[in-house]
């Protein structure tokens, strides 16, 4: 009998401390997340008083295109700034980007719209930043890219949500035709030089694309444990590799 007793105890003073260290998380979590509301509040209220540009107004002049990342209403939405003050306020545009890419001509935007499902979408912008035409990806974002003439862009997204930190991490590297949105297919579908011969090979990925003009672009080919700087040809749907160790 008095062993029994002893085995209730314990029971129930595990169950206090139990409950106990329940009730404790709760009030951690419930004090944390007040903490983040009236912090969230407070960057509101901050943003709402702040001074503000006319983004169409400073579009027209040299300016900056950037990603706001404060805490606030517009974090994650585009934002333009004056060259001439790139520390002051910034003028901002109702989209939001991941990524964000711009010349004068237009710009590009990668999305990620999180939820139980995480979706993602490209989006084409015109000379106003504003939504053109929207464009399949098929992962996270990594990186937006456009032709100085803006007919094409480029995009790399993280497949299955691989990163670079991740050993053997896989991209989608895609180019497509601004004007009508027609793809000119996966990088890895290009045919590849190497040495003056085809190249090819299952662990091929591509990514950091930059254009030199609407056809001629360069690009990080990755493969077999290595990296190489590759000069491309959109029409052509063909690469070359330039020089080994090189990235982005």
């Amino acid at each position: 009998m008095s062993d029994l007793k002893v085995g209730r105890g314990r029971v129930i003073a595990f169950t206090v401390v139990a409950v106990l260290a329940v009730a404790g998380a709760g009030t951690y979590v419930l004090r944390e997340a007040r903490r983040s509301d009236a912090g969230l509040a407070a960057a509101a209220a901050s943003e709402a008083a702040a001074p503000k540009r006319d983004a169409a107004t400073v579009l027209k002049e040299p300016h900056l295109v950037v990603r706001t990342t404060a805490l606030g209403p517009s974090n994650g939405k585009i934002a333009v700034v004056p060259l001439s003050d790139p520390g002051g306020p910034r003028a901002v545009v109702d989209v939001p980007c991941e990524r964000v890419y711009a010349v004068t001509a237009g710009g590009f935007c990668l999305a990620a719209h999180r939820g139980v499902v995480t979706t993602y979408q490209g989006t084409l912008l015109g000379p106003d930043l504003r939504p053109v035409r929207d464009v399949k990806i098929v992962g996270g974002p990594s990186r937006a890219r456009l032709s100085p003439d803006a007919t094409r862009a480029a995009s790399t997204v993280f497949v299955s949500g691989h990163s670079y930190l991740d050993v053997g991490f896989s991209t989608v590297t895609e180019i497509v035709d601004t004007a009508t949105g027609r793809g000119f297919g996966n990088l890895e579908t290009f045919r590849i030089v190497k040495d003056g011969r085809d190249y090819r090979s299952p662990d091929v990925n591509f990514w950091g694309v930059t254009f030199a003009s609407a056809d001629v672009f360069y690009a990080t080919l990755g493969t077999r444990r290595s990296t190489y700087l590759v000069r491309g040809s959109v029409s052509g749907k063909q690469v070359t590799v330039l020089r080994d160790n090189v990235e982005c």
